[in-house]
């Protein structure tokens, strides 16, 4: 079975582009995060994964931003 893309046309960045700052800071939060963006996207529509994809990124950010003591 063939993977179906998670890549809307016209969006900048998808699952596979990875998160950024979060996966040096805090590689042991992502990793989990980058396995769910790929099962997900064998079950969900495209634009659903890039939703999600966007929330786990926010996430990411908010976790590397705002909790200092967050360390894996």
């Amino acid at each position: 079975m063939r993977k179906p893309s998670p890549q809307v046309p016209g969006e900048r960045a998808g699952p596979a582009a990875g998160l950024g700052a979060a996966d040096r800071e805090i590689p042991g939060i992502t990793a989990p995060m980058h396995r769910y963006l790929e099962q997900v996207a064998y079950v969900l529509r495209p634009r659903s994964v890039v939703n999600t994809d966007q929330a786990l990124r926010s996430f990411a950010r908010f976790l590397t931003e705002a909790t200092l003591q967050v360390t894996c």
